[in-house]
């Protein structure tokens, strides 16, 4: 099936990160280097069978941290801010990809 893809395992740059993939997907073909992220594909893409389900939004999750980092966008939870500007964020993730843009600007 990889090969119908044009996606081969045995590739070295397969996935973009120069990391050899392993985990081949047996219904589209995408290859992975991690088991978990071929998981998280699987029921991502295809079953759409998620561990956790937002009640309010019906949004479904693998992993129970960022299903608990959804729920406080429903309830409006800032847990986490920016040392640079005071800006408030639900998860870590979202703190960290503002923050690398934020610290240049007050580099300056």
């Amino acid at each position: 099936m990889a090969a119908e893809s044009g996606l081969n395992p045995e590739d070295p740059d397969v996935t973009g990160s120069g990391k050899r993939a392993q985990f081949v997907c047996t219904k589209c073909g995408k290859a992975f280097v991690r088991k978990q992220k071929l998981q998280y594909h699987d029921i991502s893409q295809h079953t759409r069978s998620f561990t956790f389900s937002c009640h309010h939004c019906r949004k479904g999750f693998y992993q129970r941290y960022r299903y608990v980092e959804h729920l406080k966008k429903h309830a409006n939870v800032f847990s986490q801010m920016c040392s640079f500007c005071g800006k408030g964020f639900f998860s870590k993730d979202a703190l960290r990809y503002h923050t690398k843009k934020c610290s240049l600007e007050f580099a300056v």
